[in-house]
């Protein structure tokens, strides 16, 4: 089941600055539909998981300024500085164990008609506390 979401881009650990996804909010369709794209870091997004557990955004064109097409969209790919815990609604409706993290990375962002298809990998707390021991 695909979510639709806002999403403010940036580190998490950074006060939303830098590169990333620093929050996710689930919102209804109606408010989906009416968002109009104002801020640099703020955007709408369909949130989905791939069948390897890969979270897969969809960030519309319509859904972001120019501005953060140019800085977070790169040919380069989609930078992620840091973890963001994913809410635990957003966990629920995607099927996905409560406290599914995004992990860090460079990923590959797939050129659409519609807009931007980012797939990022996951793993749940312990999975990173067990990493880390």
């Amino acid at each position: 089941m695909s979510l639709q979401i806002f999403a403010t881009l940036g580190s998490p650990l950074a006060e939303c600055a830098h590169f990333g996804v620093c929050t996710i909010i689930a919102v209804a369709p109606e408010t989906w539909e009416t968002f109009i794209p104002v801020t640099l870091r703020k955007v709408k997004a369909w949130l989905d998981t791939t069948e390897s557990g890969q979270l897969l955004f969809h960030f519309p064109q319509e859904g972001m300024t120019p501005a953060t097409r140019r800085q977070f969209f790169p040919a380069g790919g989609f930078r992620v500085d840091a973890p963001l815990t994913l809410p635990a609604d957003c966990c629920l409706a995607l099927g996905l164990p409560e406290q599914t993290q995004m992990l860090p990375g460079n990923y590959p962002i797939t050129v659409t008609a519609a807009g931007f298809a980012v797939a990022a990998a996951t793993a749940t707390n312990m999975q990173q506390r067990g990493m880390a021991a």
